[in-house]
């Protein structure tokens, strides 16, 4: 996992005991460990519910973690663990999914499939931070194009716009990713806008 300047500079102050440290990894892991949570079919409240809990007991162990790979190691591996004794005690366990608890919850690493998941909710992160960077008009038609799935006809009808202009604007965003992501972040966004990583 790539970790920018500022997040390494985070991981250092949490370490240190700095609150703006911890407050700035809480608010950066939010969001991309709420959508793995959801991967496992879980609600959202009871995703949120977990994730908080999940980062509320980092504080403590800020001395148990000598990089930041490994910090956010433990929060994917936390997570998963927490969701799936959550959906075990609501009793709302697939089948398949059971043996799939019996397998992988005492492991200290993620499956191939959990990995998948893992990179798909912090890709689709990026791409939520990304379009808030983009004109307004052009954000609006890239969120509901590849974040909400919406189709361009949904667009044009809910937008008033013309089917020229979505695709004016979902050329301008796809430019916005290629001249200011990383190629690294653009590769995996590029497969996510493409459907590949969509499970």
């Amino acid at each position: 996992m790539e970790f920018n300047k500022d997040d390494k500079q985070d991981f250092a102050a949490f370490k240190s005991g700095d609150d703006a440290g911890y407050i700035h990894l809480f608010r950066r892991f939010y969001h991309p460990l709420c959508l793995f949570a959801l991967q496992f079919k879980i609600s959202k409240e009871d995703a949120e519910e977990v994730v908080q809990d999940i980062l509320h007991q980092l504080w403590y162990k800020k001395n148990d973690f000598d990089s930041l790979n490994k910090l956010a190691s433990f929060l994917y591996v936390s997570t998963r663990n927490a969701t799936l004794n959550r959906l075990d005690r609501n009793k709302r366990l697939l089948k398949n999914q059971e043996q799939f608890h019996v397998e992988s919850a005492a492991s200290d690493i993620l499956n191939a499939e959990q990995f998948q998941n893992m990179v798909y909710a912090e890709t689709l992160s990026q791409l939520h931070e990304a379009f808030k960077k983009l004109p307004t008009q052009c954000a609006k038609v890239m969120t509901m194009l590849y974040l909400e799935g919406h189709t361009v006809a949904e667009v044009v009808e809910q937008l008033q716009i013309t089917a020229s202009t979505v695709y004016v604007q979902k050329k301008k965003g796809i430019d916005y990713l290629k001249e200011y992501l990383k190629p690294e972040d653009y590769f995996l966004i590029t497969l996510l806008l493409s459907g590949f990583l969509k499970n």
